[in-house]
């Protein structure tokens, strides 16, 4: 009788131990996961200030209406509307976009 009961006791410790080890494996996921789209947030906002600048420098005639970026940033395109500027990345089907509300004054002299 001793002996079927540490049987028991070893199956359960391995349950326990089976499932305790598919949460820490599932929590590591989504760790990668939540980093790799917080990158993605961070590359979004750092190119949004930066055409933002250029929109400000320049205005929109001379930067165009929209576009991408190259390089390492080469998954991201813009495009400016009369009123907000965007960046957008990812696949088409599930693009996700930063934007910024714009307002362009004309220097031109």
């Amino acid at each position: 009788m001793n002996k079927g009961f540490l049987l028991f006791e070893v199956l359960i410790a391995m349950v326990i131990l089976v499932v305790g080890i598919t949460m820490v494996l599932k929590s590591f996921n989504t760790s990668i996961t939540t980093v790799k789209s917080l990158r993605e947030y961070s590359d979004a906002s750092y190119l949004l200030d930066e055409k933002a600048l250029e929109l400000e420098l320049y205005g929109p005639q001379k930067i165009g209406y929209e576009g991408s970026f190259e390089g390492r940033f080469s998954g991201f395109s813009w495009k400016i509307d009369a009123d907000s500027l965007s960046v957008i990345w990812g696949p088409q089907a599930s693009a996700k976009s930063l934007s910024v509300l714009t307002y362009v004054v004309n220097n031109a002299k």
